[in-house]
């Protein structure tokens, strides 16, 4: 049975708010990290070239902590972040960064022609707490697919945290990747990296 919009928009928001709930918990309360080996919600499995890869051949990408540990052209230094994999319900991988910011990739398919854009948007408005004021927002592409990122603010009370999201839309799915609480600029940029490294199988993000 085909969704409605507003609650395939419910559904696709769920494991971005339990992001946002989590990294506004105190660094203390963080989830300990999955046992290896591991498989995601969807069914995503590390390869042996240290790739997760669908169970379906669509994607692979890579392993945020690999990415985060490799700038271009130096070694890792005291400063860099640490990420472990969490759970997070309705997320195909999620991660948790030793500053707290969580780092989430989401993926869900038939939902239309509907431009990135807009399906930023959606996300941004289907997060409590989101502020209406978006910081930054911006096309991308990704491998001749069209996607969109945004910077914005989401409040849980009076705590504020920043939010970046891509949305990537291509053969028929969306993947949305999301970071919860951007401030940390070496975390930003392993966010980057990781989601700049999807790969989707011959024919788009299927």
């Amino acid at each position: 049975m085909q969704r409605s919009p507003s609650v395939r928009r419910a559904v696709r928001s769920l494991g971005i708010a339990l992001a946002l709930a989590a990294a506004l918990a105190s660094a203390g309360c963080a989830s300990g990290g999955l046992p290896w080996p591991w498989r995601g919600a969807d069914g995503v499995e590390r390869g042996d070239d240290g790739r997760w890869h669908d169970a379906d051949g669509r994607f692979a990408i890579a392993d945020l902590a690999r990415v985060s540990s490799r700038a271009a052209d130096s070694a890792p230094t005291p400063s860099t972040p640490a990420f472990e994999r969490i759970r997070v319900a309705g997320a195909v991988l999620a991660y948790r960064a030793s500053t707290g910011a969580t780092l989430t990739m989401l993926r869900e398919c038939g939902r239309g022609d509907a431009p990135a854009a807009v399906l930023a948007r959606q996300l941004r408005i289907g997060i409590r707490g989101a502020d209406e004021e978006v910081i930054e927002s911006r096309a991308v592409t990704l491998r001749g697919d069209d996607g969109w990122q945004q910077l914005f603010r989401a409040y849980e009370g009076s705590r504020a945290v920043l939010v970046r999201s891509v949305t990537l839309r291509g053969g028929g799915c969306t993947m949305d990747w999301v970071l919860v609480d951007a401030s940390d600029p070496a975390v930003d940029a392993a966010f980057e990296r990781w989601w700049q490294s999807f790969e989707p199988s011959r024919g788009g993000a299927s």
